[in-house]
């Protein structure tokens, strides 16, 4: 209720903010290497109608047929261009960018996102 949030990174690229803008985060281990590996978690705190979108290495790692990966910056030009849409519609829009994207049948890589809002 508060839009505080805390987060950690366990080896995927940093998060951004719905606005595009990369959320500072310490990379950690892939989760499940270590037993006993702790992970530092960043703090922050959402105002109303802000979010993040989590993403693998996948999404940015598709690559077309000039064998160019669709890339941070690609990734963040779809994601402003989400203003107003709801958690859902940001994910299918972007899925849909990065399926067009890419040539191969099979994403070679895992791709996963998941995009939250906070709305107050």
């Amino acid at each position: 209720q508060s839009g505080d949030f805390e987060i950690a990174n366990a080896g995927h690229p940093p998060p951004l903010s719905l606005k595009g803008s990369p959320v500072a985060t310490d990379s950690g281990l892939v989760l499940g290497i270590q037993k006993q590996e702790a992970y530092i978690t960043t703090h922050g705190k959402f105002d109303k109608g802000d979010g993040l979108l989590l993403f693998t290495d996948g999404v940015i790692e598709a690559k077309n047929v000039k064998n160019q990966n669709y890339g941070l910056e690609k990734l963040r030009r779809e994601l402003i261009s989400c203003e107003l849409r709801s958690s859902a519609e940001i994910v299918e829009k972007i899925l849909h960018s990065v399926i067009t994207y890419r040539t191969h049948l099979n994403i070679l890589d895992d791709a996963a996102m998941v995009a939250i809002q906070y709305l107050g």
